[in-house]
């Protein structure tokens, strides 16, 4: 019975049914109040809820009681990154791939530690033996070039993707991560070739369209890259996100006018999106549209109160229009209302 309710409440958990799964764990308590899985299962429902503390707590006593069950470790390590603590993560992650050496999946939250720490070089000796177990699993490829552009030296990682393209050559991942090695080492013209090539054979894979447009207008082809995005949003209508995504891409690429088309498209569909209107105005005062630009930052305003990019900028056009009194209460009311968060002040 222990055994078929930590299997239920494990796979209500994989489902995202956070609820029955805790249904379940219930039931498990009343069964076996004193074992390490109980807890545990505890632990993972309160980090499913979005209690990171809570979650941490349990699943620090759960090791407390049990410091060898590695899931516990391995949970609490994705835990502590989730809130900010590095060092306590790398500790917990680090005791799990020194006890399970093949345990991809702790190699890969090790990897994504010591890169959020400025460690790219101990990033990818962690990823190193899961690239050789796993070639074509897509969040190592996607670490291992993360972290061989930290270094600065990329080709080991090159090598590695173009030999798995050779044995793999549908291998998606393999091919968006190869051209962006390519592309953040100087090579457009490769990154370019390699992503056609991928399009070739998944027509549909919106990441390496969006990669494909990025790569073009990086290098100075507008029309190709504003044509790739135009593919890109036919294939996937009305879906704002997407919008938001080919307006960001041109904003970078300093194509405004065709940027804020597509961010008033994306307002269009979800007039309630902050972020939506903090771009359309970003553009808009790249285009010297004050007026209009002022207009979207209140609208981002209306939509996400207390926003501190909204605030800030809203300040700022205040103080170039010469009205610094306006800019200051701004800024004094944010920080009014917001005196634990660093950004504010």
């Amino acid at each position: 019975r222990v055994g078929a309710l930590v299997a239920l409440t494990e796979a209500r958990l994989a489902q995202g049914k956070v609820a029955a799964a805790a249904q379940s764990q219930t039931s498990l308590a009343a069964v076996a109040p004193g074992a390490p899985i109980t807890q545990l299962l505890a632990g993972r429902i309160d980090l499913a809820r979005g209690d990171l503390s809570g979650g941490i707590s349990q699943l620090e006593k759960v090791l407390a009681r049990a410091p060898d069950l590695l899931a516990a470790r391995l949970y609490l390590g994705a835990a502590e990154l989730s809130q900010g603590n590095l060092q306590q993560a790398q500790q917990q992650l680090e005791q799990v791939v020194q006890a399970s050496p093949d345990n991809v999946a702790a190699r890969k939250l090790l990897a994504s530690v010591r890169l959020r720490l400025g460690e790219p070089e101990a990033a990818l000796s962690a990823l190193t033996p899961a690239l050789e177990s796993q070639p074509a699993d897509p969040g190592v490829l996607s670490l291992i070039g993360a972290a061989s552009r930290g270094t600065g030296d990329s080709r080991s990682a090159v090598e590695a993707l173009e030999s798995q393209l050779k044995t793999h050559s549908k291998d998606e991942a393999a091919a968006l991560n190869l051209a962006q090695l390519q592309a953040a080492t100087g090579d457009l013209v490769a990154a370019k070739s390699t992503l056609s090539a991928a399009l070739a054979t998944h027509p549909d894979a919106l990441p390496l369209r969006l990669a494909l447009a990025k790569v073009e207008l990086a290098h100075g082809d507008v029309k190709d890259g504003e044509a790739t995005l135009d593919q890109a949003v036919a294939a996937q209508p009305a879906q704002a996100p997407l919008l938001e995504e080919a307006g960001a891409l041109l904003l970078a690429a300093h194509q405004y006018d065709a940027a804020l088309t597509r961010f008033a498209q994306a307002t269009v569909l979800e007039p309630g999106n902050a972020l939506y209107w903090l771009n359309s105005a970003r553009a808009q005062l790249a285009l010297n549209e004050t007026a209009a630009a002022r207009e979207s930052l209140l609208k981002a305003a209306h939509a996400r109160p207390g926003w501190v990019p909204v605030v800030g900028m809203l300040a700022m056009m205040d103080v170039h229009a010469g009205n610094g009194q306006a800019a200051l209460a701004r800024v004094n009311a944010l920080v009014a209302s917001q005196r634990k968060d660093a950004s504010a002040l």
